[in-house]
C-alpha cells in the first residue's frame, strides 16, 4: 500500500471565523515565570501556527480585491 501525501499549489481558503477560534483558542500572552522552557515552546509553537494562517488569511483577501 502506498501511501500518497497531496502537495498543494497553494493553500486553501482560510476563514476568518477559523482565524477568530483560533485566535481564542490561542491567545498571544507572555508566559508565566514557572512555565518550562517545553512549555514556552510548545506555546509559541501553537501561536505561530495562528500568526501564519492570519498572513494566508490576509494575501487571499488582499488578492480578493485585486
Amino acid at each position: 500500500m502506498t501511501n500518497k501525501v497531496q502537495v498543494y499549489e497553494r493553500p486553501p481558503h482560510i476563514s476568518a471565523e477559523l482565524i477568530d477560534w483560533l485566535d481564542q483558542l490561542f491567545p498571544l500572552q507572555s508566559p508565566e515565570l514557572d512555565d518550562s522552557e517545553r512549555v514556552i515552546f510548545h506555546t509559541v509553537g501553537q501561536r505561530s501556527v495562528v500568526e501564519h494562517l492570519k498572513a494566508i488569511h490576509k494575501e487571499q483577501n488582499a488578492n480578493i480585491l485585486e
